[in-house]
């Protein structure tokens, strides 16, 4: 009895440390697409679907089944309002002002495959918030909360806007995102799944009061249109070669 008491124990012991063994290795250099979907309404359009992409790189840190993603650097940013007639053109000095991590993520086994969770984080541009999650966006751009992160002179961000090729100018904004990730881990250099997100963005100024009007959206019901894919990479990669790795899913 005390030897069957015993031998049990110890595979308990060792199926306990099969259960902790983690046999895929996500450390190191990684390029990330992320695809938001959402509906949004068109001046004299009604409307349209409206897709934004961004492509960054960034760096994985594991701890078991502990992961820390740090190092964002964000290569591309663009916006496919859904028509010809809105144009919204994002700088690099836009998109590489926004800042990012670091974010704990987890592995979680399922079945046969390894998830891939980032809980909720969040990214900001133009603004500095003592509560990233829930203090409300600055309304003005004397708020002191407002930084002019892309370096030009002006409050908040700068995006470039045309209308139906009549009205183009500039509006300065400040930006929350909230953002999480839940995937496969479909090899050791490839993940993918879904994209769960929030937009919030606050117009201080413009220089047509016509590009001051809201343009938030609603969700598009489709999921999986909101998505994103993990590439890994060596690291030394430039900017260009990272946004290549994409060329079949970015609507440019």
């Amino acid at each position: 009895m005390k030897v069957a008491v015993l031998l049990g124990l110890a595979f308990a012991a060792v199926a306990a440390g099969m259960a902790q063994e983690v046999p895929v290795d996500l450390s190191g250099s990684w390029a990330l697409l992320l695809t938001t979907s959402e509906y949004w309404s068109v001046p004299f359009m009604g409307e349209q679907r409206r897709v934004g992409q961004s492509v960054v790189r960034l760096t994985i840190e594991q701890n078991g089944f502990e992961l820390m993603l740090k190092e964002f650097r964000y290569c591309l940013a663009l916006v496919d309002t859904g028509t010809p007639f809105v144009r919204v053109n994002i700088s690099p000095r836009f998109y590489s002002s926004i800042r990012v991590g670091p974010v704990q993520g987890r592995l979680e086994q399922d079945s046969e495959t390894f998830q891939l969770v980032v809980p909720p984080f969040v990214a900001l541009n133009g603004v500095r918030l003592s509560d990233p999650f829930s203090e409300r966006l600055p309304q003005n751009p004397s708020d002191p909360r407002v930084v002019d992160s892309d370096g030009d002179g002006k409050p908040g961000v700068t995006t470039q806007i045309t209308v139906l090729g009549l009205i183009s100018g500039e509006a300065y904004v400040v930006q929350r995102s909230m953002l999480s990730l839940k995937g496969t881990v479909v090899s050791p250099d490839l993940i993918q799944g879904l994209l769960t997100w929030k937009d919030e963005q606050v117009t201080l100024a413009a220089t047509s009061s016509f590009l001051v009007q809201s343009a938030q959206g609603r969700p598009d019901p489709v999921l999986e249109n909101s998505y994103f894919i993990l590439r890994r990479i060596i690291g030394n990669e430039t900017c260009e070669e990272i946004i290549a790795l994409f060329a079949d899913r970015l609507r440019r």
